[in-house]
């Protein structure tokens, strides 16, 4: 199922559950459900950037600089409550010209 804006709101299963999406304002993504439990959740800043989103144990921030440009997305591991351990940890550096001259990525080491 669609929403007058053409988003996706529903997808049956075929074990017969039904997932949820769930939007705020021209179609922000906020939730997906399945059936009670919620799968991710996501938060966004006042431009409507994700900043956050949880996926079960995982939790994911993105950074931004003063451009908007992406400079840090950031995954942890853990429960809400416990300290979370980083999962993957990424960071990007730009030219004044916008373009990416380096990701360092805390599994692969850094790329030019």
């Amino acid at each position: 199922r669609y929403d007058v804006q053409g988003n996706r709101t529903e997808t049956q299963m075929p074990d017969g559950r039904t997932l949820r999406y769930l939007y705020y304002g021209s179609g922000h993504l906020q939730q997906i459900n399945l059936g009670r439990d919620v799968i991710s959740e996501f938060t966004r800043d006042h431009l409507h950037r994700e900043v956050q989103r949880s996926q079960g144990r995982l939790d994911t921030r993105r950074m931004y600089d003063r451009t908007g440009r992406l400079t840090r997305k950031l995954t942890c591991k853990g429960m809400r409550g416990v300290v979370p351990e980083t999962f993957i940890d990424r960071e990007y550096a730009y030219s004044g010209q916008d373009e990416l001259l380096k990701k360092r990525h805390s599994r692969q080491g850094v790329t030019d």
